[in-house]
């Protein structure tokens, strides 16, 4: 049992990173955006845009946790 758990933390770590560095990224492109010539329409922009990978990744993510709940 404490092999399986291990094996998963594992993985759960490596998740973790990932999404760290996704919204660090968006982040940075935040900062970028605001030296832009307009800068509140490209971070309205930049809102859209992380609002939907966000709605796209939770659902996956959501059904993940559900079934592994199983």
């Amino acid at each position: 049992m404490n092999k399986a758990l291990g094996f998963g933390f594992v993985f759960d770590c490596d998740d973790m990173v990932i999404i760290s560095l996704e919204y660090w990224s968006f982040e940075a492109l935040v900062l970028t955006a605001g030296l832009l010539a307009n800068p509140q329409l490209e971070l309205a922009a930049s809102s859209v845009c992380l609002n939907t990978v966000t709605l796209n990744y939770m659902i996956p993510l959501g059904l993940r946790g559900f079934l592994d709940s199983f």
